[in-house]
């Protein structure tokens, strides 16, 4: 039986008011700068960020955002530009929240995305895979909270925690939700047959951690009811085609193969690019797709594309050397995770480095293939992709692995910075531009903990993330290639 877990998260007030936090007051120096006013508060001795973030009632990372220098330290005598908040306007919610996606009409001037009209309660339904009738089932003495993975019922429960971490600090500058949570599984009947309850035609937002037939089921039922629905987990791409209400928050292998083919033009654009695959048709078509894209950027820049060279094979690696440039770098491309594959490869690019330079583009799993080296990655200078990459060494995950150890008692893993990123993208967006937020989503532009929010539209699909992180591999340690 499908178990339904409903509450209601209302505005709350901070924890001291306006100016009264104990020591010192806003300042009443401000600036207009790009259109916006800040305060430009001067920094005493002894003040603490966290000090100045509660007085100005702002979070920690917009204070990052706009003052990127005190992520180094920060000293007194120093000034600060903390952006006023914006001013939120609470009116009664109104109930026809059905969205037209048909576009203007052509000669129909096109509607400004204004911020500071929040209408009320945000309806939004939760739907993942809880699996609450086996959680009698899970022995205690054998819970081990590193391997939650591994149990069914804590498979997903770290987004969750991350999601309510988001809501959290949303209320707090001014967001209403009413969150209602059920518990979904890949049983498309038992989802369809959930989709009755009347309750699922009011709401404004639904994001759903399904795969397959169930989320089909709810994506149609979304665009029949004009909801937008949030796909948190897949990056398939049929997901989206002919639904304007879809949002991918992971980029397709598409946006993949574009963003690895653009971050390799703009870095190496003069550079030799040797693209290899095991001989498998899935990794032939991966390469032939980044292969189109490098292509298609070098004649927009109208460059040649002559040291562009495809191979697929062990036996074809005797035709490298006749093309490795002597002084510029040689770009490696290989798309494989067969591990014998890549050890052979490694093994020949790495005799060449004797005398040549170059930068190997592979899979993200070699950094847990047990036979190569880390040195081997070091020397080649080796970089990789993923939807999600959390840096450690940043103010804002720092402070967000803090108040997650604080509150949960655990360390927070990937689920848990991704549901903070999709709690807080597209919840800010609906407390920012409300039910108008879906018009306005392209223009709205996050930076998160584990990825950046870019989402944008083709025709009549709807919309996907159009960011890959790019890392390297540089002193032993995983590090953002993209800064």
């Amino acid at each position: 039986m499908t178990k339904r877990i409903c509450f209601a998260v209302l505005l709350c007030f901070p924890l001291f008011a306006a100016g009264q936090h104990p020591g010192f007051k806003r300042s009443v120096e401000t600036r207009e700068m790009n259109g916006r006013t800040f305060y430009l508060h001067f920094v005493l001795k002894g003040q603490t960020l966290y000090a100045i973030s509660k007085t100005y009632e702002v979070p920690l990372d917009t204070i990052y955002q706009y003052n990127p220098d005190v992520k180094k330290g920060m000293k007194a005598g120093q000034y600060l530009y903390i952006p006023q908040p914006v001013k939120i306007r609470i009116v009664p919610g109104n109930t026809d929240t059905t969205v037209n996606m048909a576009g203007k009409g052509v000669g129909e001037p096109e509607m400004p995305c204004e911020q500071g009209f929040h209408r009320g309660p945000l309806n939004l339904a939760l739907l993942m895979p809880l699996y609450l009738s086996d959680i009698d089932s899970i022995p205690s003495e054998a819970y081990d909270p590193t391997n939650e993975k591994e149990i069914k019922p804590l498979r997903f429960i770290q987004f969750y925690e991350g999601f309510l971490m988001a809501v959290d600090s949303l209320v707090n500058m001014g967001l209403s939700v009413n969150i209602h949570v059920y518990d979904v599984d890949d049983d498309s009947l038992k989802t369809r047959k959930l989709l009755r309850d009347p309750v699922f035609r009011k709401m404004d937002l639904m994001i759903g951690l399904l795969y397959g037939q169930s989320f089909h089921e709810v994506a149609m039922f979304c665009r029949q009811h004009q909801i937008p629905l949030v796909n948190p987990l897949s990056n398939k791409r049929n997901h989206i085609e002919n639904n304007p209400l879809v949002f991918l928050v992971n980029p397709s292998v598409q946006v993949m193969a574009q963003q690895i083919a653009a971050f390799i033009t703009r870095r190496y654009s003069e550079c030799v690019i040797l693209m290899l695959n095991s001989g498998k048709e899935t990794e032939k078509r991966s390469m032939q797709m980044i292969y189109r894209e490098i292509v298609n950027a070098y004649v927009l820049q109208h460059r040649d594309t002559a040291n562009i060279y495809q191979f697929s094979g062990e036996k074809n690696l005797y035709k490298i050397p006749g093309l490795i440039a002597g002084k510029s770098k040689n770009v490696v491309v290989v798309l494989t995770n067969d591990e014998l594959f890549v050890v052979s490869v490694l093994r020949q690019i790495r005799n060449w480095s004797q005398v040549h330079s170059f930068m190997v583009f592979g899979m993200p799993g070699w950094l847990d293939f047990k036979s190569v080296e880390s040195a081997t990655l070091v020397d080649l200078n080796f970089h990789s992709f993923s939807t999600s990459f959390v840096d450690y060494t940043t103010a804002p995950v720092k402070q967000f692995v803090m108040q997650f150890r604080e509150k949960y008692k655990t360390e927070p893993q990937e689920l848990a910075f991704q549901g903070f990123d999709v709690g807080y993208y597209f919840l800010s967006a609906f407390l920012y531009y409300d039910r108008d937020f879906i018009r306005c989503i392209p223009k709205y532009r996050y930076e998160g903990l584990q990825s950046r929010f870019i989402l944008d539209r083709t025709g009549d699909d709807g919309y996907e993330n159009h960011w890959l992180n790019i890392y390297q591999f540089e002193n032993y340690q995983v590090i953002n290639a993209r800064k």
